[in-house]
């Protein structure tokens, strides 16, 4: 699971927004993927 603290971190220096594209090249379960996804 991404902790708050690792997401709060990535969200500050990406500031991802709806729409915006993001790949996760297999590397690890998937917990960024959901991360993004519940992003927008």
């Amino acid at each position: 699971m991404v902790s708050h603290k690792e997401a709060q971190l990535f969200y500050d220096h990406v500031a991802p927004r709806p729409g915006m594209s993001a790949v996760d090249l297999a590397c690890g379960n998937g917990q960024w993927t959901r991360q993004l996804a519940a992003w927008g």
